[in-house]
């Protein structure tokens, strides 16, 4: 099997326990992206600007200094963003969906048999405000 199937299938597959990257709007709470891709507001997968969304912040995350990132321990959401440390960024998306203030956080996904003990499926861990200038042509 090896010969016909070298990779096997960690190819396939990404480590559910990974650190997840989160961006949220600064004016409020709520989650910035459009993600899941298969979402019905994004026609379940036709629509792609999720996908577009998700590919920017990947640039916008790589932008970020370990040293920028601030750890959070608290549950609330708010309280670590009065943490954050500010970042002034500048995107190179030619098209750019992402524009303005933003918190990008790391977050442990909780694992399913403590989902019932937490508001939320993610645990925020570390977090930095981002505001990302654009150029739009």
């Amino acid at each position: 099997m090896s010969s016909i199937l070298p990779q096997g299938w960690g190819f396939f597959s990404k480590n559910p326990r990974d650190t997840a990257i989160g961006l949220y709007e600064a004016e409020n709470v709520s989650a910035k992206v459009r993600w899941p891709n298969m979402r019905a507001d994004n026609l379940f997968g036709l629509y792609r600007y999720g996908r577009s969304q998700g590919v920017e912040m990947g640039v916008i995350y790589s932008q970020v200094g370990k040293e920028q990132w601030t750890a959070c321990k608290e549950k609330d959401l708010g309280a670590c963003k009065s943490k954050a440390k500010t970042v002034q960024l500048k995107t190179p998306a030619p098209r750019p969906l992402l524009c303005g203030s933003y918190y990008l956080t790391k977050e442990d996904i909780v694992p399913w048999s403590y989902s019932k003990y937490t508001p939320s499926s993610y645990q925020v861990k570390s977090i930095v405000k981002v505001v990302i200038s654009c150029s739009k042509t």
